[in-house]
């Protein structure tokens, strides 16, 4: 049986990061530094409007003149793909691959309960290969 995402999320609530849409781009750059995070998700009037990501300010940076005029909402990632807690792994890994995109949010009915990253899934398929890997230096 493959792993899905709600044996990744825990019984411990976590923080979803999230920034107004009308803020400049640098304020979510900071926001990401001070939190340690790669990505934000982006609210307007109460609703999720999209994910900004280290990789969308990236963009940004090389090919805006003035980021301080840039908003969130600007440079943001506007079509918010998620998934449920439902779902495997290899199933985000292949969406994440097909989409091109490193973060999936997880909406449980209406709500964001966790953010999930490839780096995440990466780590998760690490030790059975680490495994392998092992074996084969064995028999060398």
């Amino acid at each position: 049986m493959s792993k899905k995402v709600a044996d990744l999320i825990g019984a411990e609530p976590v923080t979803i990061h999230m920034i107004p849409a009308m803020l400049p781009v640098t304020e979510a750059a900071k926001k990401m530094v001070k939190r340690d995070v790669g990505c934000l998700i982006v609210k307007k009037e109460n609703k999720y409007v999209g994910i900004i990501t280290d990789r969308d300010i990236t963009r940004c940076m090389a090919t805006r003149k003035d980021l301080l005029k840039v908003t969130v909402l600007e440079a943001m990632t506007n079509d918010l793909q998620f998934i449920t807690p439902d779902e495997t792994l290899e199933y985000c890994a292949q969406l994440m691959r097909e989409l091109d995109v490193r973060y999936l949010p997880v909406f449980d009915g209406e709500s964001i309960i966790y953010v999930l990253s490839i780096r995440q899934i990466a780590c998760d398929s690490l030790p059975p290969l680490l495994g392998g890997i092992k074996t084969v230096q064995r028999k060398i």
